[in-house]
């Protein structure tokens, strides 16, 4: 039985092949904009917007 990842995989080559590239990035984009919208609607409940606060000095490049 396949994986997530693989069907995931699947599905994907399948879009660019019988739609383009271009799908890819409008689900790409459609997912980054709802991942900050449930950001949005979690600050908005909660009162608090997360913020990351603590980098450490070997997190940066």
């Amino acid at each position: 039985m396949p994986t997530l990842a693989v069907l995931a995989l699947l599905l994907s080559g399948w879009l660019w092949w019988d739609w383009g590239p271009w799908t890819l990035i409008g689900i790409g984009a459609t997912g980054a904009a709802a991942a900050g919208g449930l950001i949005e609607l979690y600050g908005l409940a909660t009162g608090r917007i997360p913020v990351v606060t603590a980098i450490r000095e070997e997190d940066t490049p």
